[in-house]
């Protein structure tokens, strides 16, 4: 198997369990202070969207077949 897929179905599932965390913030209206910055809801929305479209893309990356030596 290939090292890079492998390394992204790590990848998607880390992004995936950020996705649904920022998810579960944003519905429960939690603000956080992180390093100095206050985080609204609103930039929880944003980043659960952008951690699952990075979950989403490297997932299609990972478990997607290759054209070599796959059956007809």
């Amino acid at each position: 198997m290939n090292r890079m897929k492998e390394l992204a179905k790590f990848a998607s599932g880390f992004e995936a369990f950020h996705a649904l965390a920022n998810a579960y913030f944003w519905m429960s209206g939690m603000s956080l202070m992180l390093f100095g910055v206050a985080t609204t809801p609103q930039m929880h929305l944003a980043s659960a969207l952008v951690n699952a479209a990075f979950a989403g893309g490297l997932g299609a990356y990972a478990w997607r077949r290759s054209k070599e030596g796959s059956a007809p």
